[in-house]
């Protein structure tokens, strides 16, 4: 029975036991999170010409879009604010699971061209991608 006391008296972080290089890690991720996700949004978004206009880049986009937001609620996480914190869970794991259904949609546009080349010009248009999208 002493063992079992043992096990259920460890030390476990809790909240607000975090260390402070935790946070620091989460600064820095969220940081570049946001940057190279945002060079990416403006690459996608400036450029014009036809190579970057097909539905593969929209499903990118989607992707550096769900990741951007993902690092500006893990810098958000940092701050440590009692009332930002209420909503913060909540919305870090709304972004990760939009990217998890965008890196899903590249994952089934890019099997679709696989395994139907022929046919996949005529199932995945960027129209329907970008209603799957929305």
């Amino acid at each position: 029975m002493s063992v079992l006391n043992n096990i259920s008296n460890s030390t476990v972080l809790g909240e607000g036991d975090e260390p402070e290089s935790y946070y620091v890690i989460l600064a820095i991720l969220g940081t570049l999170g946001v940057l190279f996700n945002g060079v990416l949004l403006i690459v996608l978004w400036r450029n014009k010409t036809p190579e970057f206009r097909v539905g593969t880049s929209y499903v990118i986009g989607n992707l550096a879009l769900a990741d951007c937001l993902t690092g500006i609620s893990v810098l958000l996480l940092v701050t440590r604010n009692d009332t930002i914190f209420k909503f913060q869970i909540p919305m870090v794991w709304t972004t990760i699971e939009a990217s998890l259904m965008s890196l899903m949609f590249l994952s089934l546009e890019r099997m679709l061209i696989f395994h139907y080349p022929f046919a996949s010009k005529t199932i995945v248009t960027v129209n329907v991608q970008l209603l799957l999208y929305l």
